[in-house]
């Protein structure tokens, strides 16, 4: 028997029966109905989560385990895609609205640590900090779709104290940044507590209660191009921001 015939042979020996790949996938969509049991009433490929979530267990090694954990790989690193894709497999494999929030507010939490570490290693970036936030308001929509209302005021507790959280670092980072990159962050505080009060106002009371002291949360604004820009800001409340665009104001927050 020639080299190349033996090499063939030995592969084809080498792979695993038919018997055997039926059990593992019959192994696989047990395990898969224990820990996503909302996947069974989705219209989605079954077999398909099942490798997505396959997928996301064999990227849990080696330089993808450091590239999903690390803040410091972020866009323009040569992990980032490697992040990217483990992060987009993660979402697609959360059914339930409780599922999908919890996740959106996870991304959330590793955007806010992604921009303090550029932050503290003066690479400032405002678009990392901004995803952020826009999962947060992500996460705050698949609250609100939670059926069940013990669990969903459990969700907007969480949410609650993130968003205190999320404040309190992009005010601690602040003074050591550029004077642009102070005001890029003022405006995003001011615009996000905006929306934030705007998604509140559709809650019932008891979930209101959650976000009572944003209300109280006071701002700093001069109005660009009007007498008062250089001697008299106004001050306002989070429920009297007005929906303004970047360069017409300037606006400081002055209390949480």
């Amino acid at each position: 028997m020639n080299l190349k015939k033996l090499i063939k042979n030995l592969k084809a020996d080498s792979r695993p029966e038919k018997k055997y790949k039926k059990d593992l996938w019959r192994e696989l969509d047990h395990r898969f109905d224990e820990m996503y049991p909302g996947a069974i009433k989705q219209f989605l490929p079954r077999r398909a989560l099942v490798t997505a979530l396959v997928v996301v267990l064999l990227l849990s090694v080696g330089s993808s385990a450091y590239a999903y954990d690390s803040p410091e790989v972020v866009e323009g690193h040569p992990l980032h895609f490697l992040k990217d894709k483990i992060e987009k497999l993660e979402g697609k494999i959360k059914f339930t609205p409780e599922q999908r929030a919890a996740w959106h507010l996870k991304m959330q939490e590793r955007r806010m640590e992604e921009g303090e570490y550029m932050a503290d290693h003066k690479k400032m970036n405002n678009q990392i900090f901004q995803k952020g936030i826009n999962e947060m308001h992500k996460g705050f929509e698949e609250c609100q779709k939670i059926s069940i209302k013990e669990k969903r005021q459990m969700m907007f507790e969480k949410l609650s104290m993130m968003e205190k959280t999320q404040i309190e670092m992009l005010q601690r980072i602040k003074p050591d940044l550029p004077e642009h990159s102070q005001e890029m962050i003022d405006y995003m505080i001011a615009d996000h507590t905006r929306r934030f009060q705007e998604q509140v106002k559709l809650l019932n009371e008891d979930e209101k209660n959650n976000f009572e002291p944003i209300k109280y949360r006071r701002f700093q604004i001069w109005h660009l191009g009007q007498p008062t820009v250089s001697n008299s800001p106004e001050v306002i409340t989070a429920s009297d921001l007005p929906n303004f665009a970047s360069g017409n104001v300037r606006i400081i927050l002055i209390g949480n």
